[in-house]
């Protein structure tokens, strides 16, 4: 409820406002990935969708043995999937 009344409610009346002003280029979407060390009850966390934006969920597939890579890999065992979507979203953005 915390999180409707916090983020969703403001996120839907923002996306309102732009279709009143023909900003039609705005999007929304909601991320239902979790992160391990969450209850899955609490759903994606505030900003968990950057990793997917800035290709961290690549990274974190890779071998790359950077500092980057391994913070990465310390959220989640990312799999394709999550790679995929990734790509995707990155191709939106």
């Amino acid at each position: 409820m915390f999180g409707d009344c916090t983020f969703q409610a403001s996120r839907r009346w923002f996306f309102q406002q732009s279709l009143e002003h023909n900003l039609t280029d705005t999007w929304p979407y909601q991320l239902y990935a979790t992160l391990p060390s969450l209850p899955p009850i609490l759903g994606a966390a505030h900003s968990f969708d950057l990793m997917y934006t800035t290709g961290d969920v690549q990274l974190a597939r890779s071998n790359d043995t950077s500092a980057r890579a391994e913070w990465a890999r310390s959220y989640k065992n990312f799999t394709e999937a999550d790679a995929a979507l990734s790509r995707t979203m990155i191709d939106y953005w």
